[in-house]
């Protein structure tokens, strides 16, 4: 995936991410070495797209392998959080 930002352009190889949260329009990306990337639906040129594309990805992988991340409200919610 190639990032720019102003001036600047890297490249983020999508074999080194470790973990994909996506929740509420956004991804993060987890990279091995613990680096993180947010994309966000509306703050990205092409976020909308590459947010879409990670959940229709998610909702293809077995689900054994997918783990669900509570949201902050859900958190709130549980016994003794």
């Amino acid at each position: 995936m190639l990032i720019k930002s102003g001036g600047r352009a890297w490249t983020v190889a999508l074999a080194d991410v470790a973990v994909a949260i996506a929740s509420n329009g956004e991804v993060v990306l987890v990279m091995r070495d613990g680096r993180r990337l947010r994309v966000e639906a509306d703050g990205w040129l092409r976020g909308a797209s590459f947010v879409s594309a990670v959940e229709a990805a998610m909702m293809r992988i077995a689900p054994e392998r997918l783990r669900r991340v509570p949201t902050p409200a859900e958190e709130q919610e549980r016994p003794g959080a």
